[in-house]
């Protein structure tokens, strides 16, 4: 490693350095300057993401995918393409580091990018996530299967063009719900749908599930083995989860064992994924916010914020008329509430926290009670304990109550 390849690891270098050197290096046509307007990023040829990816590691330091998300870009471009964040980690530490955001683009009608696992094997997860929500097949992953929706669904519901169950149009908002104010559900006029996809064959009397089978390929069942007495045995498959106190319906593990030994683990997550996405592509903006609430049930008016902040910046930089922004005194509520959010949710996960080390139950039962207290205070400005839906954009659904500023 020469002094100059140490000096780019430990100090941020720019998508316009690191650009010239790798185009130098792979040539125009392997990397290039994003053009589409607003867009900081680099474009990378897919025959060449492997290659420019380990130089963008090895040689510049950026050392950790921080996501790798896919997006679809029907009715713009009409291809698919994978959004990659890089950070330099020693950078960050010595003087900061800016994310390296590189593109690499697919046809829609064969979808297919290399894995970049053998060089981010944190990108395993996540690209398993893009195979399943919108199609994109990775060449050279080592486990591509389904990781939020279950072997044997019939398409990729984040794509553009998978029409939702019993919604038939094409364009959202539905007729059926807006503007026509004639709100009725098409599956009261149509039980089945036109876009309800089953697979081929398929009928409820020979329907065999897959799920479990892909589940537990890969690990070693009925391996007989001999223990260090000598006597032979099997390796055995516990599942942890998700009807587990600790996991609680989200989340289960299936693990190989071999006496105190575990052989292998298989994660499986997707219990609690209800594609809020393809939902909010679905509603009117002020429908979705209640929404938010869900995706955390613990810090329902930050989440209502988070959602409430990026419209509000959404109308501001699309000059949305007569739009002020919130008022002072809005602000200051959203700023109180949202604290008072956070003080819940870190009094709940404390709480469990210890009780999970073994303090079981009373120091959680004390954190619990102050809880309640800032939950009766979220019910009287809301009208909801949990999911408060009190945000609104341009301020909140509702000032505080008087009785509030005082004991009586």
């Amino acid at each position: 490693m020469t002094d100059q390849t140490v000096d780019q690891k430990t100090s941020a270098t720019t998508a316009d350095d690191a650009l010239k050197t790798l185009q130098a290096r792979f040539g125009e046509k392997a990397i290039w300057r994003e053009d589409r307007e607003g867009f900081d990023s680099l474009v990378v040829n897919p025959d060449n993401l492997l290659e420019v990816a380990t130089a963008l590691r090895d040689d510049y330091g950026y050392d950790y995918l921080a996501s790798a998300t896919a997006v679809d870009n029907l009715g713009w471009t009409d291809d698919m393409e994978m959004v990659y964040h890089l950070y330099n980690i020693r950078a960050g530490i010595n003087g900061g580091s800016e994310a390296l955001v590189m593109r690499a683009r697919t046809s829609r009608d064969n979808a297919t990018l290399p894995s970049l696992i053998s060089v981010y094997p944190g990108a395993d997860f996540q690209e398993r996530e893009a195979w399943d929500l919108f199609g994109i097949h990775f060449e050279g992953h080592p486990n591509l299967k389904r990781i939020l929706m279950w072997e044997g669904f019939q398409g990729h519901p984040m794509r553009k063009d998978w029409q939702e169950a019993y919604f038939e149009e094409d364009h959202k908002p539905f007729e059926s719900r807006w503007p026509g104010g004639h709100v009725s559900r098409a599956e009261e006029h149509n039980p089945y749908g036109k876009n309800v996809v089953y697979p081929a064959g398929f009928t409820a009397e020979n329907y065999r599930d897959i799920s479990e089978t892909s589940n537990y390929a890969g690990l070693g069942l009925g391996v007989e083995i001999e223990g260090s007495t000598g006597m032979k045995t099997d390796t055995i498959v516990v599942n942890l989860g998700p009807h587990h106190p600790s996991t609680h319906g989200v989340f289960r593990m299936v693990a190989e064992v071999s006496g105190e030994n575990i052989e292998n683990l298989e994660p499986v997550m997707g219990y609690l994924h209800r594609n809020h996405e393809k939902i909010g592509e679905r509603n009117t903006w002020i429908m979705n916010m209640p929404f938010t609430d869900r995706l955390d049930y613990l810090s329902s008016i930050s989440n209502n914020l988070g959602y409430a902040l990026a419209v509000e910046q959404l109308m501001t930089s699309g000059g949305f008329k007569g739009y002020t922004g919130p008022t002072r005194r809005a602000e200051l509520i959203r700023v109180l509430t949202v604290e008072l959010t956070r003080i819940v949710n870190h009094s709940w996960a404390t709480g469990f926290f210890l009780n999970d080390l073994g303090a079981f139950q009373t120091p959680m039962l004390y954190l619990v009670k102050e809880r309640e207290l800032i939950l009766d205070f979220f019910e009287a400005i809301a009208g909801s304990r949990m999911m408060c839906n009190y945000m609104r954009f341009g301020g909140v659904s509702g000032d505080v109550p008087d009785r509030l500023y005082s004991p009586a």
